[in-house]
């Protein structure tokens, strides 16, 4: 989105992994002094003049940028983080590089998707430039240090509070869903619950969701088994009046990339392998296969005009 960053550059040029180390990028920072370029425009310049080894090194990087240049720039805000994923192969490299955290950071991810998602609802004609836009100006929005600290139960060990707010006291979330088959880590969980609860001075608010969206998709998880294990005396019920369920709203379940999802399929048209659509931009063209995707339904459709391409189902017309 932005050429000139070159900051961004150097922190994504080879991540993954694709073989650029330490000495290539400073020989690339070289010539773009030289040159008097941006790093962006220098590794384009030497993959497409393909002189030298460096811009043989350079042009798997330069590869996935054209990709992702042509798909995101212009394509629809909900897409565009699976394309990012899918051209990079980024969940695979965090769970290749940090097993031990890779469950936390894919969780990461998957709400960053919910906030795309939520971005394009709201904005149908939006751009991912405008998202960007959005997100700098609430990141540099301040109150002179006034407002709410946001933390983990981790970040939180050692600090204490006026007020706590722990939101998310459910099953699957507290207790975490990747802990609930192993006794110990369920006891890790009571000990962090503990740790949360206990960083109140005056007043704790433990709360839970009738349902939640994750990176698009619905589920409801029962309150956590931790809240009956806290004595009844020391509880003040909030009488909050329950949501009333997605109108026109329907569930299924499936499987992505190893994640469990409830899908929210909406006012999704009913088409089949074989039906004739139309799409907005592509046109006409005929479905080949309908999969889940990260929470979205998703058809395989052979345009007349642009061939076979991935397109969200909401976005077709029968």
């Amino acid at each position: 989105m932005n050429p000139q960053d070159d900051m961004s550059v150097k922190r994504v040029i080879n991540v993954p992994g694709r073989g650029i180390g330490d000495k290539a990028v400073s020989l690339v920072e070289l010539e773009a002094q030289d040159r008097g370029l941006p790093l962006l425009k220098t590794v384009e310049a030497l993959v497409k003049e393909g002189t030298n080894k460096l811009g043989a090194k350079l042009k798997p990087f330069w590869s996935v940028v054209e990709k992702l240049r042509t798909k995101i720039v212009g394509g629809a805000v909900e897409d565009a983080l699976e394309s990012l994923l899918e051209a990079t192969g980024y969940i695979d490299y965090v769970r290749a590089k940090f097993p031990e955290q890779a469950l936390d950071k894919i969780e990461n991810i998957q709400e960053l998707g919910a906030a795309l998602a939520d971005f394009a609802a709201a904005y149908p004609e939006a751009t991912i430039a405008e998202w960007l836009q959005s997100v700098t100006l609430s990141s540099s929005e301040s109150d002179e240090g006034k407002g709410v600290s946001l933390m983990t139960l981790h970040m939180a060990k050692g600090l204490e509070f006026r007020r706590v707010y722990l939101v998310g006291v459910e099953e699957n979330v507290l207790p975490h869903k990747g802990s609930m088959d192993d006794p110990e880590l369920v006891e890790e969980e009571r000990r962090l619950f503990y740790v949360g609860m206990t960083r109140a001075k005056e007043k704790l608010s433990l709360t839970s969701a009738y349902r939640r969206r994750t990176y698009n998709q619905w589920a409801a998880n029962r309150p956590s088994r931790f809240l009956t294990e806290i004595p009844s005396q020391h509880f003040e019920p909030m009488a909050i009046e329950a949501p009333p369920p997605p109108a026109a709203h329907t569930f299924a379940e499936g499987v992505h990339d190893g994640v469990h999802y409830v899908y929210d399929q909406g006012d999704q048209p009913a088409v089949t392998p074989g039906t004739t659509v139309h799409h907005p931009t592509y046109g006409r063209g005929v479905v080949e296969g309908i999969v889940q995707e990260f929470g979205q339904a998703k058809a395989t459709v052979r345009f007349e005009e642009f061939g076979l391409r991935k397109v969200a189902l909401r976005h077709l017309m029968g």
